[in-house]
């Protein structure tokens, strides 16, 4: 332990350079593999961007915006942004009916490289699509539980919600 801690202590959390406390970056790793073996691709690969962008967006929000808090690490604006941001991921990687208008490198309409959808088609999957409103709960619930790990917990309960939910 202690050659890890002098290797990458500046990168680590003070809670996470006592001996027995396994780094946030382990539980990133193990919750992501989790979330890619065990749910569909489509389903993890949400699961793991909520991770990568509604628990930093919880997070910044959470400590720049004063707001009543659920428990120590937890407040109303960080989930309320967390959850924002989940739905948005969602509208665009949850969605079944997103037009497969794509954009080549060279601008033109053809290949695949880049999925676009219209704002419409958005508001539409937000209607018509429990799934895209269900991962954004679990990823907000599983963010804000006052256990666990959030780095595993939220790609875990997220891809399971999505995938067994409706």
């Amino acid at each position: 332990h202690s050659a890890f801690v002098r290797a990458v202590g500046p990168l680590l959390r003070p809670h996470e350079r006592r001996r027995g406390t396994w780094p946030g970056a382990g539980y990133f790793l193990v919750g992501t593999t989790v979330a890619t073996l065990g749910f569909p691709l489509p389903h993890a690969r949400y699961a793991v961007l909520c991770l990568s962008l509604a628990d930093p967006m919880a997070s910044w929000v959470g400590r720049s915006v004063s707001s009543p808090k659920w428990h120590a690490s937890a407040s109303v604006a960080g989930c309320a942004a967390c959850f924002g941001t989940a739905l948005l991921v969602g509208m665009v990687y949850l969605s079944d009916d997103l037009p497969n208008l794509v954009v080549n490198s060279s601008g033109g309409v053809g290949t695949t490289t880049t999925t676009l959808a219209t704002t419409t088609t958005m508001v539409v999957a937000l209607t018509t699509n429990p799934k895209i409103w269900v991962g954004a709960l679990a990823c907000t619930v599983a963010e804000a539980l006052p256990f666990g790990n959030d780095n595993f917990l939220i790609p875990v309960l997220t891809g399971a919600a999505v995938t067994y939910c409706c």
